[in-house]
């Protein structure tokens, strides 16, 4: 906090001192608040004090109104869309989820102009920024070295538990779509949900002899890992089968929705071909919906591939490579048995979809899920009400009929 004498609104030489001050604070990553009281009432802070009757109080209503300086405000401001990213030497803006060259930058802000007091040997100079220019400057500004994808974490995390180094993180909510909307957990009904979850895919029959596991328990509990749980890769992924119209794909668009489609990619065999590998950076779910299978030993592979690596090389568009930590869960959904599975291979859940609603009961399955306040429910669900622990990483998916028919499938 800031407390230079009042006269500073009509005294240019303390006005360019405060300004200094304030620089040289911002300098030191220190965002100052400055106060300020009624001038008649005292020149000095002591002397406004010595006027109140209490005066602890009215020093406590001063902290509570402290203000930043303007133009240390418009950098803060300007920090919560941007990020200087000095590895890409690029500006990252949060609101399209891409990176702009300063140059572009400059130029789209420079209407708005910012009076700085500098320093030019032993004179103080009084220097014009444009918005743009200012900010890039500003050692308020908000810098990292390289970026990262850490959901549930803050903007900007540490490179490593010992560095000073900031990294960009890419994440910003869950729900997190196009249109810049996201998901607050919150409590609600949810039981329309495990109703039809139940309904669906509760009459899959475990492999004789093998441990008695409740495959629906075994869905909630994979889906709530990766709410609970999204900075560390859970070893499985999940195979749907099933006639069309069963709630294979009702499925994944719900947890696409709750995940946020920004962090979603529903993919076909042409993106694997790509040597581009956008559709896995940044991702939490990664799906094959009803898409027909043609290479299946290609698909096998990136299965596999994909459930064990824990790293990625990303090369994107217009950025320089970088390597990042991979979290995705893959979804497989189809019509028929594509033989995807190794005999030995238990790192699937393989779970038929068959569910026999009327087509009123559909109807009102339909209408809870086009409701937007549910979709909080269904996340709070999931974040908090679930109960998972370390040991789930370890456990072994439920061995069920169909995933036995997948394998003689593809063993035939």
């Amino acid at each position: 906090f800031i407390a230079f004498d009042m006269d500073n609104p009509v005294n240019e030489q303390v006005q360019d001192a405060l300004q200094c001050l304030c620089n040289k604070l911002a300098e030191r990553n220190i965002v100052p608040e400055v106060l300020a009281w009624p001038s008649a009432e005292g020149k000095g802070l002591d002397d406004y004090l010595v006027g109140r009757p209490v005066p602890r109080s009215a020093f406590q209503t001063l902290l509570s109104n402290a203000q930043k300086p303007s133009h240390m405000l418009q950098v803060l401001r300007m920090n919560e869309q941007f990020v200087y990213d000095r590895v890409q030497d690029m500006v990252y803006d949060f609101n399209t989820s891409s990176y702009v060259k300063p140059v572009s930058f400059k130029s789209h802000y420079f209407t708005e102009q910012i009076k700085q007091t500098i320093t030019v040997g032993t004179k103080q100079v009084n220097k014009v920024w444009t918005l743009g220019d200012y900010w890039m400057q500003s050692p308020a500004r908000a810098t990292c070295d390289g970026k990262t994808f850490a959901p549930g974490a803050e903007r900007l995390v540490q490179a490593s538990p010992f560095s000073a180094s900031k990294q960009l993180n890419t994440w910003q909510a869950w729900g997190q779509g196009s249109d810049l909307r996201k998901l607050v957990p919150a409590q609600g009904d949810v039981e329309p949900f495990l109703r039809w979850l139940k309904e669906t895919f509760g009459r899959n029959q475990l492999i004789p002899d093998a441990p008695a596991v409740d495959c629906v328990d075994y869905l909630i509990k994979r889906l709530a890992w990766i709410f609970q749980q999204p900075t560390v890769k859970h070893p499985t992924w999940v195979y749907l089968i099933g006639r069309p119209m069963q709630g294979k794909s009702t499925l994944i668009n719900i947890i696409t929705r709750l995940i946020g489609d920004r962090y979603t990619s529903h993919i076909d065999e042409s993106a694997l071909g790509s040597s581009f590998s956008e559709w896995r950076s940044e991702k939490l779910l990664i799906a094959f919906d009803d898409v027909a299978v043609v290479e299946r030993s290609r698909i096998k592979q990136v299965l596999k591939r994909m459930t064990t690596e824990q790293t990625t090389r990303v090369n994107k568009k217009y950025e320089k490579e970088y390597t990042a930590k991979t979290y995705e869960t893959f979804f497989f959904a189809a019509n028929g048995m594509d033989p995807l599975l190794d005999h030995d291979d238990r790192r699937a859940l393989v779970l038929e979809a068959r569910c026999e609603w009327t087509k009123d009961e559909w109807q009102e399955f339909d209408r809870w899920v086009g409701t937007p306040s549910n979709y909080n429910a269904l996340l709070h669900y999931f974040m908090y009400e679930v109960k998972i622990d370390d040991a789930f990483l370890k456990l072994r998916p439920p061995l069920t009929r169909m995933r036995e028919l997948v394998t003689e499938s593809a063993e035939s």
